[in-house]
């Protein structure tokens, strides 16, 4: 029983936290990518892009491709 006491103020501060934390960035609908304002970065919305837009044919590509 003693434990118990001493395990609920921990699991209350950790729920605490857990419920605390949220995410405010805004998406942003954009053509071919989807841009994140948090992150401050575009997201492909194809993630499959190489192949649909015919750069290359079986959507694989390597540091060669990309002139690495």
């Amino acid at each position: 029983m003693n434990t118990m006491k001493h395990r609920f103020p921990i699991l209350l501060l950790l729920a605490g936290m857990g419920l605390a934390s949220t995410a405010q960035a805004d998406l942003i609908d954009r053509v071919f990518a989807v841009y994140d304002t948090d992150r401050n970065i575009s997201w492909l919305k194809d993630a499959n892009y190489a192949q649909t837009s015919g750069y290359d044919t079986d959507g694989l590509m390597n540091w060669q491709y990309l002139g690495g």
